[in-house]
């Protein structure tokens, strides 16, 4: 999967129009319109108090609704819909005293963000590829200037950051100036995604038959449960990364602790295997793979 380095985009999607035409009783109220030189309307809303207060629309120059949105003394409130040209919905998402979720459609309806707000600031934000399926998962999160990385995979290093992989996820570790101090921020990137169900699934090296007689030459059946009488199938799971190593080994279905700790003994010595593939890329693919323990 390619990775993303994405970082805070913080839009709510309030109108964008300039609003030049002003009719205001007293200079800070009232109805407030501006239109295209051929004389069509483009935007219009109410101001209260020198901000927006009520509901504000823009238009597209052949009149069709470009957006339409709700604000209460200056902030979202209520509804918020924009519109492509073509009259798909292009964001929609709605606020309640300073909570909100928009979400981002492309001009096929494909959802392509998910953003939630708390205090209008943005709380968390969702990524989505071209087919709609999550990618990234975006949070902000402060932290103590401690290697709060220390002991996880360094991905690559900038002045004064540096981005690192823990289970499932990319970091980065920077620091911000903000109200004049300088603080440590701990911010998740990508969501290192994995396919369940690539176009090209991962395969060990040689096929099925390979894999069997690695499994047949390798497995050391624990003598303490040969002596129990323990046996039976183990059901594992696993992350072939896109360069074809393995990481992320859960015991799903387990028979016992011996057998369990000779499943993920055997699957850590595998070799690398051939990675999965989507659109001719290489990506992370999850497989699941049963070992049957038999004394007969």
């Amino acid at each position: 999967m390619r990775l993303i380095g994405v970082f805070f985009v913080l839009s709510t999607f309030i109108c964008n129009a300039q609003l030049d035409c002003y009719t205001f009783d007293d200079g800070k109220s009232g109805l407030c319109q501006s239109f295209y030189e051929n004389g069509k309307i483009k935007a219009k809303g109410r101001f209260k108090n020198g901000v927006r207060h009520g509901t504000f629309e823009e238009y597209y120059e052949d009149g069709k609704n470009k957006s339409i949105q709700k604000f209460k003394d200056g902030f979202p409130e209520g509804v918020q819909i924009g519109y492509y040209e073509s009259g798909g919905v292009k964001f929609e998402g709605e606020y309640t005293r300073g909570y909100g979720e928009v979400k981002e459609y492309s001009a096929d309806g494909v959802i392509m963000s998910f953003r939630s707000y708390m205090n209008y600031s943005l709380n968390e934000e969702v990524l989505y590829d071209e087919n709609g399926v999550q990618i990234a998962e975006i949070f902000e999160d402060y932290v103590d200037p401690v290697d709060p990385y220390e002991g996880n995979e360094v991905l690559r290093q900038k002045v004064n950051a540096i981005y690192y992989k823990q289970n499932d996820f990319e970091f980065v570790i920077e620091q911000k100036e903000a109200e004049g101090q300088v603080r440590t921020v701990k911010d998740k990137i990508v969501e290192l995604a994995v396919s369940d169900f690539p176009e090209v699934e991962a395969e060990f090296f040689g096929g099925a038959s390979a894999m069997s007689q690695f499994i047949v030459d390798n497995v050391h059946y624990p003598y303490l449960a040969i002596e129990r009488n323990i046996q039976g199938r183990v059901y594992a799971s696993f992350v072939v990364e896109a360069d074809g190593s393995i990481s992320n080994i859960r015991i799903e279905r387990g028979v016992h602790e011996l057998l369990d700790k000779e499943t993920i003994r055997l699957i850590l010595i595998m070799p690398k295997w051939i990675p999965g593939e989507v659109k001719g890329r290489t990506v992370r693919t999850r497989c699941r793979l049963p070992i049957n323990y038999s004394l007969n």
